[in-house]
Order: structure tokens, then C-alpha cells, then sequence
């Protein structure tokens, strides 16, 4: 049986252990890559190639660059992530960006007993707490800016509800997560109420299936910064990629499909109702080598790991 840390927000897993005598299961890879390239073709047929560059002490992540170049040689993105810990806690995560000068700050991390209590950004402006009962998260309060929305979490064997806040008053939305036996999402239902009346006219939902490889996102860092990204983007719950619960599950999302209400127009976030399909290439210690991205059947993006 292997320990199953339980921390902070969506990211929490339900069971306390997962089981390693399921015949599905592949051994898990503890290696990471030193570099992942993204290369994006976009909507009016040019590439974006997006590089994260990694440095690992140990097993810990404690540094990584994301450098986003556009096909005609202008840099849009160059930023640069430190991550200091405390034993095996996350402390603080620092933001260097050498292309925006209002992305420079530190998420500061705080615990009691193990449990994550806060992620505070330096200057104040954003903040997530949360609340927990019996070992798992209960509420969780985010604040941007002047807005905070709240979240309330109820836990059933194979589901996890969510009730978040809306700043319209009576109106709230309500997610539920459907789990599989290993604990990834099996479907993500959202519906806006008003009151305790549903607006059935709102229900929108995502499926997901999985292969049977390990995850390399399946760490906190990862988990945390879907977090942080949530605080701003309340559109990312449910994101085969954006959303920490999906983010960080066990195994990698290789079909994805959404179909949410009021959601047909595209944007630059790629978060439009569609079917997604991700195919992976493996090495013979099932660390990725390469995966393509297609949205509608037709190309997206390919990924390339390296080592």
C-alpha cells in the first residue's frame, strides 16, 4: 500500500492508499524531464513553441523556465519559477518573469500539522485558505483583488461536491466530481442554482478516460499552481489540464471531452466545448517520450520530452 499525502483544495484523493497488485497498473517512473517542448499550432496556421526547462535536487523540482516563442521570433513569455521546501513541504514559490513586470512576486506557504492552511502572494492581493473536518478540506476561501468566493466541500464514496459562491445573490454553482475505483475523475457535472432551485437549462458536463501510465505531473507543485491559477480563473474547474484534481491525477487523460453550457466560443484558453484526444509515446520506463494534442480530430500540438 502506498501513503497518499492529503493536502490542500480539489487536490485532495479520497483514499488513503491505492493498491499495487491491480494487473493494470504500470510501474511508476520517478524521473522527470528536464526539458518539455510545446509546440502550438494556432487557429491562423502559425506555431507557438512554448519550452519548460527543469532542475531537480533529489526528487524535488526546485526550479523551472518557461520560455513561449511565437513563429516569428518574438518572445511572448520568459519567466522563471524557484521553489523552496521545508523538509517535503512546499514553502514558497517565487515568479521571476523577464516579460512582464507585474508578474514578480512569491506565494508563501503555511501549514498546521501538515495540512496546508494558506497560499498567500506577497503583495497580499491574492490569498487562498482553507478549512478542513476529519483530515479533508471542508472550505476553501479565495481572494483577488476585491473578490472572494467561497467553496464548500461535501464527500461521498465515489463523488466530491462542490458549492461555490457567486457574486449575483441567491446564485451559486455546484460541481460534482465522479470518481473511478483508483481515484482519478471519471465525469465533472456543473449546474447553476438559484437558491436551492437548479437551472436545468445550465447542467454541462465532462468526460474523461485514462490509459494505465503514470502521471508526471503527480506532484504538489503541480497541484499547487493549478491552485493559484484558480484564483483568477473560476473557468478552469473541470479543465482536463487547468483543473488540480485532473492535473495531478494518477494516470494521463487521453480522451477528454466537455460539453458546458454557454461555452462554444474559442479563445486563446482552449477551453471551447469539443472532444480531445492526447496520444502518447512511451520510454521503456514509462517516462514519456512524446504526445499529440488533437481538439475535433484534427492536430493541436505536439509534446516532446527529454531526459
Amino acid at each position: 500500500m502506498r501513503k497518499i499525502v492529503l493536502l490542500a483544495g480539489l487536490t485532495l484523493v479520497l483514499l488513503s492508499c491505492r493498491k499495487d497488485d491491480n494487473n493494470n497498473e504500470t510501474t511508476y517512473s520517478n524521473v522527470f524531464p528536464k526539458t518539455i517542448v510545446e509546440e502550438v499550432t494556432t487557429s491562423i496556421g502559425k506555431t507557438v513553441k512554448t519550452t519548460d526547462t527543469y532542475t531537480l535536487t533529489g526528487n524535488k523540482i526546485t526550479t523551472f523556465s518557461r520560455v513561449r516563442i511565437v513563429e516569428d521570433g518574438s518572445i511572448t513569455t520568459d519567466e522563471v519559477y524557484t521553489i523552496d521546501y521545508e523538509g517535503d513541504l512546499i514553502k514558497r514559490i517565487t515568479l521571476k518573469s523577464n516579460s512582464q513586470s507585474n508578474r514578480n512576486y512569491s506565494y508563501n506557504f503555511n501549514y498546521s500539522e501538515n495540512h496546508l492552511q494558506s497560499i498567500i502572494r506577497s503583495d497580499n492581493v491574492q490569498k487562498i485558505t482553507y478549512e478542513y473536518l476529519n483530515n479533508k478540506v471542508a472550505s476553501k476561501t479565495t481572494v483577488d483583488g476585491t473578490e472572494t468566493k467561497k467553496y464548500s466541500y461535501t464527500y461521498e464514496a465515489n463523488k466530491i461536491k462542490m458549492i461555490a459562491t457567486d457574486p449575483t445573490p441567491g446564485s451559486n454553482d455546484r460541481f460534482t466530481y465522479t470518481l473511478n475505483p483508483d481515484g482519478t475523475v471519471a465525469s465533472f457535472e456543473k449546474i447553476v442554482y438559484i437558491g436551492n432551485i437548479p437551472r436545468e437549462e445550465t447542467k454541462g458536463t465532462c468526460t474523461y478516460q485514462y490509459d494505465n501510465k503514470p502521471n508526471i505531473y503527480q506532484r504538489d507543485l503541480f497541484k499547487y499552481l493549478a491552485e493559484i491559477e484558480l484564483i483568477s480563473n473560476y473557468n478552469y474547474y473541470g479543465d482536463y489540464y487547468r483543473d488540480p484534481l485532473l492535473r495531478s491525477a494518477a494516470h494521463n487523460v487521453v480522451s477528454y471531452t466537455n460539453n458546458l453550457y454557454n461555452n462554444t466560443q474559442a479563445n486563446y484558453q482552449d477551453l471551447e466545448n469539443a472532444t480531445r484526444s492526447f496520444s502518447y509515446q512511451w520510454n521503456s520506463n514509462n517516462s514519456p517520450k512524446s504526445m499529440e494534442y488533437k481538439k475535433n480530430s484534427n492536430h493541436k500540438a505536439n509534446y516532446t520530452y527529454t531526459y
